[in-house]
């Protein structure tokens, strides 16, 4: 299967400027599919990565998503994270839609957020969500 756009990239663009445009949304939040430690990553980060699934020999794929949410520091509770976590999780409910490049054909379930304890202290987060993507079939 061939793909026009890189899921993750593309994935992190939209929560991104999904957040970006909400007022409830931490300020300066970063949204990326690099990691980071959470111990060194910037006060409110973001990761998503892309998880291959099984392939068909049509045109879709199974896929997993796994989101990291990384907290301020200050929150220490981790209430706050949670929240984000939780747009966040409401927000990948809607990606599968008809519009130019969205990889998204279904998005059959999301899961979490779960609590990370991390060494760092800081409130970490982490949702799943197994997917269906379209893509152009490929020969060979």
């Amino acid at each position: 299967m061939l793909y026009t756009v890189d899921v993750e990239a593309w994935t992190a663009r939209k929560i991104a400027a999904f957040l970006t445009a909400r007022p409830d949304a931490p300020d300066g939040i970063i949204v990326s599919n690099e990691w980071y430690d959470p111990g060194q990553a910037p006060v409110w980060y973001v990761v998503v990565r892309y998880d291959p699934g099984a392939r068909d020999r049509f045109r879709e794929d199974a896929a997993g998503l796994g989101i990291t949410i990384i907290g301020d520091p200050d929150d220490i509770a981790g209430l706050e994270t949670n929240r984000v976590a939780n747009l966040i999780a409401a927000y990948l409910q809607l990606l599968p839609a008809v519009e130019q490049g969205n990889p998204y054909a279904d998005l059959t379930d999301v899961s979490g957020p779960a609590r990370i304890d991390d060494e760092s202290g800081r409130p970490v987060r982490y949702l799943t969500a197994n997917a269906v993507l379209v893509g152009t079939p490929t020969q060979l």
